[in-house]
């Protein structure tokens, strides 16, 4: 349960965010309010669950049989959405997890290239305790109807505005998997989507020394989606992280990069310097 009390905050980073612009337009709070950074994060649930099928069939971790239960369990969940039954969405959704694990030998949804749950070492550096579980529990039920709910609106808003706003994710993740996060960026109905969609994308290095890719990035006006390589759900090699935040967005140090970057997780992931 804990693996799914964190994402609820990533529906929320984005109401938070546009409450904050509004906030500050009206002189209610003064910030210095640089945008916006969306971690893999939930903002369109259908296409992740859509993609969660595919994703794993082209990385060789469903065979054919399994493509076509993980596909149909996802069709019932999309369902359910149109049907605007979303507390029955994230039952399915529960269950289409279930169908992936049974068959791709237990996955790890948070790195497919492991099948160690991150929940230990969560525990161990976040100080977590039974206590902690038990209230992530609680959020989780208590949002179990807006869980699926998706925020993609929120996003045009910001985006309008012209709030900065980051979209990264980590290559090896699945529960929010890069294929979903593309799909819902391209149903933005933001008025340069169609600028950004054209442009190439460009090879980003964190070690000048070597000729390995770390990321891929994408930027236009307000607009920017980062491909993390080699990065699950959380960036656990937060130097590699900071150096491509560094290099491609002119952060100071450490300290500066801890209060824009909050790692591959859909928790609040305000880009603001300090609340004055």
């Amino acid at each position: 349960m804990l693996r799914k009390g964190w994402r609820p905050l990533g529906l929320l980073d984005k109401d938070i965010s546009w409450l904050l612009f509004q906030a500050i337009q009206q002189g209610t709070i003064q910030c210095n309010f640089a945008g916006v950074a969306l971690g893999d994060s939930w903002i369109s649930p259908i296409d992740s669950v859509l993609s969660w099928g595919p994703y794993l069939y082209s990385m060789s971790l469903l065979d054919d049989q399994g493509l076509a239960e993980v596909s149909r369990v996802a069709e019932q969940v999309l369902d359910a959405i149109n049907k605007r039954l979303y507390k029955e969405a994230t039952e399915l959704w529960g269950k289409a997890e279930m169908v992936i694990e049974q068959n791709t030998d237990g996955v790890n949804f948070y790195n497919i290239l492991t099948k160690t749950s991150p929940t230990s070492t969560m525990k161990s550096s976040l100080e977590f305790t039974q206590s902690h579980i038990g209230q992530a529990a609680s959020v989780f039920l208590n949002m179990e109807g807006d869980f699926m709910k998706p925020v993609i609106s929120i996003v045009d808003e910001l985006l309008e505005a012209g709030v900065n706003v980051t979209v990264y994710n980590g290559q090896l993740d699945l529960i929010v998997d890069t294929m979903g996060q593309e799909a819902w960026v391209r149903k933005l109905e933001w008025a340069e989507l169609p600028k950004f969609s054209q442009l190439k994308w460009k090879p980003l290095h964190s070690d000048p020394k070597t000729s390995e890719t770390s990321a891929f990035v994408k930027s236009h006006k307000n607009l920017a989606f980062y491909w993390i390589l080699r990065a699950g759900h959380m960036v656990r090699e937060g130097q590699r992280l900071f150096q491509i935040c560094h290099s491609s967005w002119g952060w100071k140090s450490h300290t500066h990069w801890s209060h824009k970057c909050i790692g591959l997780g859909g928790v609040l992931g305000l880009l603001m310097k300090l609340c004055l």
